[in-house]
């Protein structure tokens, strides 16, 4: 018994020790005379003893990187596949931030070189395969990423856009010289960056974007298309279109979401963004086997993303905020899953005081109508 008793003490320590290392860095730099923000999280699995992959996740026209960090659930995703993901900070343009992505704002400034300085600076401290380097992003944040496919694909080895098309002045002189992997995911009624093309900000449309990438890959002519099963009740219905036997087996992928805006789609749709962009990244070490769209690495953590926790470590009170509205259940156990707190009727989004746990990592549990996000937090 006491062994035992022991070894869940160990257990405790071991989990507390990989949660406390996780951490979100945020960073400064001076480049080309501006001073650029970026942050990254290594997640607690890192231990420095193999080389891990990198992935540039790169917001949206006027968002930020902690916009798009807290709104893509990446951290949770590299919790389980042991990656680290950098969310850079674009450069203000015409009151909001924008990328140097071939639309007509932020023409100057060099976000190659700021990416290239990141990447460099991340190196020194932390073990980066430099075969798994990626980006991908939302809206200019895609759009952004196609041009680092034409112009930088010497480093970034491939990319994924949600609602965002290559601008056509990338388009036209886009020459990447190899075969580069592509993931595109677009709705058909998005009116920000239309599927059909954006002439106002000089934008391409899905099938122009996708096309090139195919051409440029050498893959067939025509995809194979799937449609995916409807079952999330979202009022949306997916398409996968798949241009195989590609050069150098680099394939391009289309997921079209009929119905949708111009969204991030997350565990509650039939396709999540964030899920499906790094299973096509992880899919390319094995070209041979054949690529579908894959359950999500782990639902628990997946689920986790729309449940948010700070501070995280805490010491006396826990915010918590759920994606539900109205009145949820909250519950709290210890990592041996014993039932600690029962709180019925709590608000959607609220204050806990737990300044009476002991330090050690516990699990808070929101539900409504047999729907459940679940997270772990740290007291220490």
């Amino acid at each position: 018994m006491k062994i035992y008793i022991h070894l869940l003490c160990l257990s405790s320590l071991l989990l507390l020790w990989q949660l406390s290392a996780a951490q979100v860095i945020q960073e400064s730099m001076d480049h080309d005379g501006e001073t650029r923000n970026y942050r990254f999280y290594v997640p607690p699995a890192y231990d420095g003893e193999e080389e891990v992959p990198l992935i540039f996740v790169l917001h949206g026209l006027g968002d930020s990187g902690a916009g798009i960090m807290q709104g893509s659930g990446f951290n949770a995703i590299a919790d389980t596949a042991n990656f680290i993901a950098v969310y850079p900070d674009a450069l203000g343009s015409f009151g909001g931030t924008a990328w140097n992505s071939g639309t007509p704002l932020n023409t100057t400034v060099d976000d190659f070189g700021f990416l290239a300085a990141i990447l460099e600076s991340i190196g020194d401290e932390y073990d980066i395969d430099e075969d798994r380097i990626f980006s991908c992003g939302y809206s200019m944040g895609g759009i952004m990423s196609h041009r680092l496919a034409c112009e930088w694909n010497d480093v970034i080895k491939a990319v994924a856009s949600q609602s965002g098309c290559m601008a056509n002045t990338v388009l036209d002189s886009c020459d990447p010289g190899r075969s580069v992997a592509v993931l595109h995911i677009h709705g058909t009624d998005d009116v920000t960056v239309a599927y059909d093309g954006t002439p106002l900000f000089g934008l391409s449309s899905v099938p122009e974007t996708v096309g090139f990438w195919a051409d440029n890959n050498a893959c067939d002519a025509s995809p194979e298309s799937v449609a995916l099963e409807d079952s999330a009740n979202d009022g949306y219905t997916v398409d996968l279109d798949r241009y195989e036997n590609c050069e150098d087996s680099q394939p391009v992928h289309l997921y079209t979401v009929n119905g949708m805006g111009h969204s991030w789609m997350n565990s509650s749709n039939d396709v999540s963004t964030s899920v499906e962009m790094w299973n096509f990244f992880r899919s390319l070490d094995e070209p041979s086997e054949p690529v579908e769209p894959i359950e999500p690495v782990s639902t628990e953590i997946l689920a986790s993303q729309n449940l948010q926790l700070y501070p995280n470590p805490v010491q006396d009170v826990l915010q918590y905020q759920s994606p539900f509205s109205g009145r949820v259940n909250v519950t709290i156990t210890d990592v041996q899953g014993r039932l600690l707190r029962q709180m019925n009727g709590m608000s959607a989004s609220g204050r806990l005081n737990i300044n009476t746990f002991s330090p050690g990592v516990y699990q808070i549990t929101v539900n409504q109508q047999g729907k459940t996000y679940k997270q772990r937090f740290v007291v220490n």
